[in-house]
């Protein structure tokens, strides 16, 4: 039979907190990331990282530990990157907030006989979406939203586009704060 020891133990891995908005891929929650390298800098870095658990804990300011998440991983090599989701973060709040829907650009056909109808229009949505932080430190959100079809999208924030219909931008939102992206 097999046994599973405990592979790597370490106490001061070094990490940046990413929350990310992807509502086709996590759902509508912001879901909180834990992100490292597995290298010298981060804390780790001696040899590769194992298939296995990853169990994440934090002080709890009373001489123990309070147990945070965990995810199976999969091998990562000396100097890859690794992703551990913690899930939804009930204290960053996302929400959209629709402020204007209209249909313009009308286009018409018309058969043989004469009549004529609407054959297609163009849809302008405009909408705000507002973050919330009622956490005890900054944090950056990633939020990436998907419009199927064929979009002109504008933003007054900066964004880039992922791929040919994903948008992504970050946002960072201060402690007890909110920000706006319309």
């Amino acid at each position: 039979w097999s046994k599973r020891l405990l592979a790597i133990r370490s106490d001061q891995v070094k990490f940046e907190i990413l929350h990310r908005v992807r509502a086709f891929q996590y759902g509508a929650e912001p879901v909180r990331f834990f992100l490292f390298e597995n290298d010298k800098a981060h804390g780790l870095g001696e040899s590769p990282l194992p298939d296995g658990q990853v169990r994440v804990f934090r002080e709890n300011g009373r001489d123990g530990l309070a147990f945070l998440g965990e995810q199976q991983i999969r091998y990562v090599p000396v100097r890859a990157k690794a992703e551990i989701n913690l899930g939804a973060d009930r204290r960053v709040v996302y929400r959209k907030r629709p402020l204007e829907t209209r249909r313009d650009r009308f286009t018409f056909r018309r058969d043989r006989q004469g009549r004529e109808w609407v054959h297609g229009w163009n849809v302008v949505a405009v909408w705000n979406d507002e973050i919330r932080n009622h956490t005890g430190k900054p944090i950056v959100l990633e939020l990436r939203l998907r419009y199927p079809g064929d979009v002109d999208f504008r933003s007054e924030q900066s964004t880039r586009v992922f791929d040919h219909q994903t948008v992504e931008t970050r946002i960072t939102v201060a402690p007890g704060g909110s920000a706006a992206y319309p």
